[in-house]
């Protein structure tokens, strides 16, 4: 399944499917790689705020299982 664009993304596309899951949907690798743009994307915002809120109290991270 090309994704256009190039043989750049193609080429990413096929690595992801070699390290996946063998059983995992395609829908399936697509949403987990958007969830994971998503998180470093405000992972990187939260860095560059980093000193403006120096009084706001650090929270609590869930300690359950990962995700």
């Amino acid at each position: 399944m090309p994704l256009g664009g190039g043989g750049c993304q193609d080429a990413l596309y096929e690595r992801a499917l070699k390290v996946a899951d063998p059983e995992m949907a395609k829908a399936e690798l697509f949403s987990e790689a958007l969830k994971t743009f998503v998180r470093v994307q405000a992972a990187k915002r939260r860095a560059a705020l980093g000193g403006e809120a120096p009084e706001m109290p650090d929270s609590q991270r869930p300690r359950g299982k990962a995700s």
